[in-house]
């Protein structure tokens, strides 16, 4: 939790050449779980995304309710850190500012990824 409050686990920029193991950037299943996967979303969400359990990262909330949001929702909620349905997310349990760092294609396969938790 302090590493992540004094900014030391930063998104780390997703490289712009072919993913590992030949995955490309662009609107695929692939892709979609190389940026979940690189971003680490599981790290605070848990394995599922259903909600954090570990006992040294912020415990983050279950991301089923991206589900119900439109991907313009959840690429605005990136950028500006509020939440459709949540309000202000807290920056320093939440690396919004860093993830809306990501291009559009970059969020779009977030998004993807994410609004599949049930």
């Amino acid at each position: 939790m302090a590493m992540l409050t004094l900014g030391m686990l930063p998104v780390k920029p997703i490289p712009d050449t072919v993913a590992p193991a030949g995955v490309a950037k662009g609107p695929t299943e692939e892709y979609e779980r190389y940026v979940a996967g690189f971003i680490d979303c599981a790290i605070c969400h848990g394995e599922s995304l259903t909600g954090g359990t570990s006992p040294i990262a912020p415990k983050g909330p279950s991301l089923a309710v991206v589900g119900f949001w439109t991907v313009d929702q959840f690429k605005t909620t990136m950028r500006t850190g509020v939440s459709p349905t949540r309000g202000p997310l807290d920056p320093d349990k939440m690396p919004w500012k860093n993830i809306g760092l990501l291009d559009d294609v970059e969020l779009t396969a977030l998004y993807e990824f994410v609004k599949t938790v049930r």
